[in-house]
């Protein structure tokens, strides 16, 4: 059986790895680049040998994270101008997650299309959602024995019960290996902020097709229930 690990970003991704190396489990990882069209070809191939994990996350609060991880990774934490100009302007433009998320329903003509590029054509983590990965037309073609989900939101009990599904090995005195969360502590306090009720519902209307791929996975049984 090969393993195939849908590496959402922001969702605890390099940690379910690590955690699955312990396990004596190496699957494949897809992350970024083309993986949406690599996963497409594979779970409607219906290969019978692949079995996929999907990481899942409310998609706001992974919209939040994603926001600040690249705000850090690819802008902040860097002596050089970002990979790509329009990683600049969009981290000049936006100062926190919430000024993107609200600017997504703008009066204004330049911001609105400044802030659907910064999602819809940024190459960032905001873009690459479970709905971009995992599109509600291919989510329908997994099943219990194709794939299990781990959520964000409970990732000790979910974990726990993948590795019990797939047989692996438990290492003593295993714990899970939380990882990447220092960075959060080096964003300058006015570049985060909550969320308002605006910015949750534009975030919530841009990611329609997550939710729509959370709401196949819990009725199809990979997940226990939804985030």
């Amino acid at each position: 059986m090969q393993l195939h690990l849908i590496h959402v970003g922001k969702c605890a991704g390099e940690s379910v790895q690590t955690a699955l190396n312990q396990h004596k489990l190496y699957p494949k990882e897809h992350h970024c680049g083309t993986s949406n069209n690599d996963l497409a070809e594979l779970i409607l191939s219906g290969d019978p040998s692949c079995f996929f994990i999907v990481l899942v996350r409310d998609p706001v609060k992974r919209f939040v994270s994603a926001f600040e991880w690249d705000l850090w990774e690819k802008v902040l934490s860097r002596d050089a101008p970002p990979k790509f100009e329009l990683w600049g302007q969009i981290y000049e433009t936006f100062q926190t997650a919430n000024d993107l998320a609200e600017a997504l329903t703008s009066k204004d003509t330049a911001t609105r299309v400044m802030a659907d590029r910064a999602i819809r054509a940024g190459r960032l983590h905001m873009q690459m959602d479970l709905g971009w990965y995992l599109p509600p037309h291919v989510a329908r073609k997994l099943t219990p024995e194709n794939a299990s989900a781990v959520r964000v939101e409970n990732i000790v009990d979910d974990f726990n019960a993948l590795v019990e599904k797939l047989g692996g090995t438990r290492p003593p005195d295993f714990a899970f290996p939380f990882s990447k969360n220092d960075y959060k502590s080096n964003l300058p306090s006015d570049r985060t902020s909550p969320l308002s009720a605006l910015a949750i519902s534009n975030v919530k209307d841009y990611s329609i097709a997550s939710y729509e791929t959370i709401r196949i996975l819990a009725e199809g049984g990979i997940m226990p229930s939804r985030v």
